[in-house]
């Protein structure tokens, strides 16, 4: 798969998991929902549109292969942290795995007990 193909893949993955978060959030904000840890959740919709703009950038500069790189690593560093925020709320992060293995092509997985998350 060419890079340009992936990163719209994985640009829509991302997106898709921070609306089904910021929905969250403001369900929590109206009083529909109520959630232990909110402020994780509100982390946690921001790391994704931090990860979801450093993709767009690394779309945007794609023929630079340097400014490529200082992207992605910003994105793997956005999607870890939110790793950590969406499992604080006890919400699924299989959407953020299948984005890091797919931007990874496959080397960095979830391990076993992650991986249990991502079947459930």
């Amino acid at each position: 798969m060419e890079f340009r193909d992936k990163l719209e893949k994985v640009i829509y993955l991302v997106q898709q998991n921070r609306r089904y978060l910021n929905n969250m959030l403001l369900d929590v904000h109206t009083g529909v929902l109520e959630l232990k840890n909110s402020e994780d959740l509100l982390r946690a919709v921001g790391e994704l549109n931090a990860a979801y703009r450093h993709l767009k950038t690394a779309q945007a500069v794609s023929d630079q292969e340097d400014k490529v790189e200082q992207a992605m690593f910003c994105v793997y560093k956005h999607l870890a942290t939110a790793i950590v925020q969406i499992e604080e709320i006890d919400e699924s992060t299989s959407l953020v795995y299948d984005v890091i293995d797919q931007l990874s092509d496959g080397k960095i997985t979830a391990c076993g007990a992650c991986g249990a998350d991502i079947d459930d």
